[in-house]
């Protein structure tokens, strides 16, 4: 080759390297040329969290190569592109899909952490051999137990199912009670150390509600205590002071004027185990008096407040709202004398009724009343920042998330979820934004949670379905199950997070049977 030429050859080469390196360095940097505005622009990214793993990720309808994605702590990112508008699409074989429109911006990183996909096919565990279930409750104790109750003819029967080995035990039978209806939404309570249980029951003779406490030895209930029993003595107040009247030769009619109150029946609105405790109790009564009972020292009973119209826990502390204004007060274990007010806005309610208390803590309560008000008081000390007010009409029922950072409602043909903190993480979100996530025509029943608290299972009419939480374009909803012509009831279907299990009463011919669905595996569960 001749020098000349060897010259070229070397001019050619140094002026390539000069245009390309630049290129080489700034799409190393994350910088990409803009052929329509002729300039560099920065590069973003997709990240990608899901379940299940190893899944197919469509940017635009193109697949993405495996070997191509940076994949870090079980996220798949695809880098290196062009800021825009594209359609993101997550598959795997035999699952639901997943898919978006999103935004991708320049120099950031567009981030989907729960992203989750289920069976096509639900991966059913088992149909459990019992009779006839009209209501049932996740046991505590282990993973593989849960309680029900049945019919025997004219007895109420509580069991014990082993989901393990599909073995039922009875634990208490009796022809003098019933169930409360599963619309009043009662459940079996256990103590804190999982050795007692409390039982919430109607009586057939008088027709009101009724506790039973009793101590459980592996598939034995012990002796049985109606609470009404502890207050047996309330009752008979009145006809001491009546005979003490006739001696003394005062008016009977004066002392029953005098307290009128004793000449009503006594009757239970609500009881619950103590926080902590394993043999003391909190009741409230249809007088609306909150009580503390020691069930093995009934006669000490403490009346902790009156004008009490609904109470719950939250640490070591009694949350109650008291009448006529439905303001809360707080009481530390049972001790009285460290009884505070913590909330000063009124709740207009009918008068002398009841609400529903929900309590995550002391600075985040929801009242439920009986008109299906909901109100939130929500307060953030560290910022000092404090929330109270009417948040929507119509209200069945709420769920906070394990953080506190959320709380899910629903209405009969709707579902909402409302920020209590700001969050963060996308999609990023503030305080008080309230998130519409579904409607529909038909009534929507059994929300809640699922293990992530950014997806939310629900039923209508037949079908359970998961809608997701992050609203950006649309939210995804898809269908998990079908129980082809049985409508599901209301608590037809628990969400076991422990074990990730969904217990499912359904109808077969007339008989209401109890199956297991594996919605997500835990062993591989990622959030």
């Amino acid at each position: 080759m001749t020098k000349p030429k060897r010259q070229l050859f070397f001019l050619l080469f140094f002026l390539l390297f000069i245009i390309t390196a630049p290129i080489v360095i700034l799409r190393a940097r994350g910088y990409l040329f803009d052929w329509n505005n002729n300039i560099f622009v920065f590069s973003g990214s997709v990240s990608v969290k899901s379940w299940p793993r190893n899944i197919d990720i469509y940017l635009d309808g193109e697949k993405q190569k495996y070997r191509d994605l940076n994949i870090i702590n079980h996220t798949m990112s695809i880098n290196a592109i062009r800021p825009g508008q594209y359609h993101l699409r997550c598959e795997k074989p035999g699952y639901t899909s997943w898919q978006k429109n999103i935004n991708v911006h320049s120099g950031i990183s567009t981030e989907f952490w729960n992203v989750t996909l289920f069976p096509l096919e639900n991966m059913k565990k088992e149909t459990f051999s019992t009779p006839s279930i009209e209501q049932f409750f996740i046991s505590p104790r282990t993973k593989e137990e849960l309680v029900y109750f049945s019919r025997d003819k004219d007895d109420f029967v509580v069991s014990l199912l082993n989901t393990k080995t599909n073995r039922s035990e009875e634990i208490y039978r009796s022809a003098e009670f019933e169930f409360v209806e599963s619309e009043k939404k009662e459940n079996v309570e256990w103590s804190s150390d999982n050795k007692s249980l409390l039982i919430p029951v109607i009586n057939k003779t008088t027709k009101e509600k009724d506790y039973l406490v009793a101590p459980i030895r592996r598939t034995r209930l012990g002796k049985i205590i109606k609470v009404s029993d502890l207050f047996a003595e309330q009752k008979t107040v009145l006809a001491d002071q009546i005979n003490q009247a006739e001696k003394e030769s005062d008016s009977i009619a004066a002392v029953i004027e005098k307290d009128q109150e004793n000449l009503k029946p006594f009757k239970i609105n609500q009881v619950r185990w103590m926080f902590n405790q394993n043999k003391e109790i909190v009741v409230l009564t249809e007088r609306q008096q909150l009580f503390y009972v020691n069930i093995e020292k009934p006669n000490n009973k403490i009346l902790l407040d009156e004008a009490v119209s609904g109470f719950n826990f939250a640490g070591n502390r009694i949350y109650y709202s008291k009448l006529p204004n439905n303001l809360i007060w707080e009481i530390k274990n049972n001790d009285i004398t460290t009884k505070r007010q913590i909330t000063f806005s009124d709740i207009p309610t009918p008068e002398n009724s009841f609400v529903s208390l929900n309590t995550f803590d002391q600075y985040r309560i929801a009242t439920i009343t009986s008109n299906k008000e909901l109100f939130l008081h929500n307060e953030e000390k560290e910022k000092g920042e404090r929330f109270f007010g009417k948040i929507d009409d119509g209200v069945s029922g709420i769920q906070f998330s394990n953080d506190g950072e959320k709380m899910l409602y629903w209405k009969d043909n709707e579902v909402f979820a409302i920020m209590l903190r700001d969050w963060e993480a996308q999609p990023v979100r503030k305080k008080g934004d309230k998130i519409f996530i579904t409607r529909f025509s038909s009534p929507i029943k059994n929300t809640q949670w699922l293990e992530d608290y950014e997806n939310i299972l629900f039923s209508s009419d037949s079908t359970v379905k998961v809608a997701e939480l992050d609203n950006r374009d649309h939210i995804n909803i898809v269908d998990v199950l079908n129980f082809n012509d049985y409508s599901l009831a209301d608590r037809d279907l628990i969400y076991d997070k422990s074990n990730q299990l969904l217990y499912a009463r359904s109808n077969k011919e007339g008989s209401f049977q109890l199956e297991s669905f594996l919605l997500i595996d835990k062993e591989t569960l990622i959030f």
